[in-house]
């Protein structure tokens, strides 16, 4: 995964790699490389490759986000409601342990959507840049965002 060459005097200042399981089991690598003049992003999926660029001067934003379904947890919680109301109220509690069961599949749905990772965004908010977190990049995720602030505020000052 090497699709983006270095330009000349461009030194590599940190680097995040993350993979993930797609649909029908296919995984995708990313990797997010820092340099002193500019942040891309190579992701390869398969025998796809793709390229995004964001010259440092362009960085907008950056750090650890998280994204989830909410409508799921939210959903889950009101039919679990339903379903308690209906496990004290009435005499079917077969009925109400598969209401039960419906709702926790839902919360379990939610908390497996949860989606946290680092991301660096555009001015323009056209390009954003992300990599899944994972227990293993956790720390470089870390070092990589500290990067990021110490190479914007060298070239500021």
């Amino acid at each position: 995964m090497s699709t983006v060459r270095q330009l000349s005097e461009e030194t590599e200042l940190a680097k995040i790699q993350g993979t993930k399981m797609t649909l029908f089991f296919t995984q995708t690598s990313t990797k997010v490389v820092l340099t002193n003049k500019r942040v891309y992003q190579e992701t390869e999926t398969g025998s796809q490759e793709e390229s995004s660029i964001i010259p440092l001067n362009n960085v907008d934003s950056f750090g650890l986000t998280t994204s989830s379904k909410t409508w799921l947890l939210l959903l889950g919680a009101m039919i679990s409601l339903y379903g308690l109301y209906s496990f004290f109220t009435s005499y079917s509690k077969s009925g109400a342990f598969m209401i039960l069961l419906i709702s926790a599949a839902l919360i379990a749905a939610w908390w497996f959507t949860r989606k946290i990772g680092a991301v660096v965004h555009s001015l323009s908010g056209k390009t954003e840049l992300f990599v899944l977190a994972s227990a293993s990049n956790m720390e470089e995720i870390a070092n990589f965002i500290a990067k990021i602030q110490e190479t914007l505020d060298n070239k500021k000052g």
